[in-house]
């Protein structure tokens, strides 16, 4: 059975997400139309990319083999962090505003939104099962979910 690469992947605000294997040090692709600040990337489960979009209220969703958008997903503001479940099944996103949210992937649905924080959500993890989502922001507060 042959082996994954091991992938790296960086954006900043300015530049296109781009995809590097990290054994070879190869550059393999960038995903057009998309550039991403700091936190606002994450794999969804073993075969999808999420990116929060610098400049707008927009999250975009890759496979790994296409540099296309998948699908494009509008949010009520602009996402300053996302993260995903290990499995892919559910994605956060940490607001300007402080707000967190949290949908379903496979339906895309919107389970819950809540002001978390009195400030910009600036990361998001979540446990290794899932089950807590940890966020930290501009306010200085870290916090811990169920």
């Amino acid at each position: 059975m042959a082996s994954r690469p091991v992938l790296l992947l960086a954006s900043s605000a300015e530049v296109p997400i781009t995809a590097w294997d990290v054994s070879t040090g190869t550059q393999l692709t960038q995903y057009k139309g998309n550039a991403s600040g700091r936190n606002c990337l994450a794999t969804v489960g073993r075969d999808y990319l999420v990116g929060a979009q610098a400049n707008k209220d927009a999250l975009q969703f890759w496979t790994w083999h296409k540099d296309q958008a998948l699908q494009r997903s509008f949010v009520q503001e602009r996402a300053m962090a996302v993260a995903a479940t290990p499995c892919g099944t559910h994605l956060a996103a940490g607001g300007a505003s402080g707000a967190l949210y949290l949908w379903e992937v496979a339906s895309g649905r919107l389970l819950r939104s809540w002001g978390g924080h009195y400030k910009g959500v600036s990361c998001l993890a979540f446990s290794d099962d899932g089950g807590l989502l940890l966020s930290g922001a501009e306010d200085t507060l870290a916090c811990a979910w169920l």
